[in-house]
């Protein structure tokens, strides 16, 4: 496994015991140790996904798997790369200690002054300030095209412009064109992976 860190920002990759490549990212809500966020990714890692597996049950099990998170992370987002699963899924991010709920193109506010803002069939992000509403081109940019890590590092740049020094964004890594990828940034610092690179 591979690990990245930026401030209480992390970032890490692996993979699955069925040989999956997954990245997970998210922020520590206190000091804490390399330790819990090796013992997530070993959830992940240990998580057994059917062979046909509908897009929601996918998204479900990352879900239930990251909300043992509780408490030790404020934000944390899975992105995972399995064959065969029929439409956009394997992508999640949110708060792991609230109830999983999909995504729906809208603003959400979380604890600590963050934001977070999910697409169905990605991508999700979340930045350390309030955003009530995205400009035009943004939305287009989130629901229009095939999201991928140029859609990260897009989305990263706005949010640096409208003043967010934090940045936490997932992209889903399942189904036909899915192009899975994550990203964290700390002011001027990122962080940039791709399920295509995990090894």
């Amino acid at each position: 496994m591979q690990l990245g860190h930026l401030e209480d920002l992390w970032i890490l990759a692996g993979r699955t015991r069925q040989d999956y490549p997954f990245i997970l990212a998210g922020c520590l809500s206190a000091p804490q140790s390399d330790r819990q966020i090796f013992n997530l990714a070993l959830t992940i890692q240990a998580l057994t996904i059917p062979a046909t597996c509908h897009p929601v049950t996918l998204d479900l099990l990352l879900a239930n798997s990251l909300q043992t998170a509780s408490n030790t992370f404020s934000l944390v987002g899975c992105t995972i790369e399995v064959p065969g699963v029929p439409a956009f899924s394997g992508g999640i991010l949110g708060d792991p200690n609230s109830s999983p709920v999909s995504a729906g193109g809208l603003i959400e506010a979380l604890p600590g002054n963050w934001s977070l803002v999910t697409f169905p069939g990605s991508p999700g992000m979340a930045q350390n300030i309030n955003i009530t509403q995205l400009p035009p081109d943004i939305q287009e940019l989130c629901t229009n095209n095939t999201p991928d890590y140029r859609t990260l590092q897009q989305l990263s740049a706005y949010t640096q412009t409208i003043g967010a020094d934090k940045f936490v964004a997932i992209t889903d890594g399942s189904g036909p064109h899915a192009q899975g990828a994550a990203c964290i940034r700390y002011q001027n610092q990122e962080i940039l992976w791709r399920l295509d690179e995990v090894k």
